[in-house]
């Protein structure tokens, strides 16, 4: 299916995203970069070979941004594929084609 099988999240699993400790925080509450953190995990509990990403990188501080990169080289290294509009520069990587402009 195009949303794959979902495994049941945990704390551990947000940890990557520095959300564990917000485990029990209700996400309407969270601040807008927070909110985006918690949609990044999302993408962690889901098998999707194909992830659609509109602007990933607008409300993340530059250490979500590496998370971000990193979820995306982890997720190409398992034979998915990742389409991604964005305004901002993103940095390639050896499983990232970028096509159009190389980022500056």
């Amino acid at each position: 299916t195009l949303m794959g099988a979902g495994a049941a999240p945990s704390p551990h699993d947000f940890e990557i995203l520095g959300l564990a400790p917000m485990w029990h925080t209700p996400v309407g509450t969270l601040s807008f970069g927070m909110q985006q953190r918690v949609a990044l995990g999302r993408l962690l509990l889901t098998r999707a070979p194909l992830w659609l990403l509109d602007e990933p990188l607008v409300g993340l501080d530059a250490s979500a941004q590496e998370v971000l990169f990193h979820l995306l080289d982890l997720h190409a290294s398992r034979g998915g594929t990742s389409v991604i509009v964005s305004h901002a520069p993103l940095k390639a990587s050896a499983h990232l084609a970028l096509e159009g402009h190389a980022p500056t």
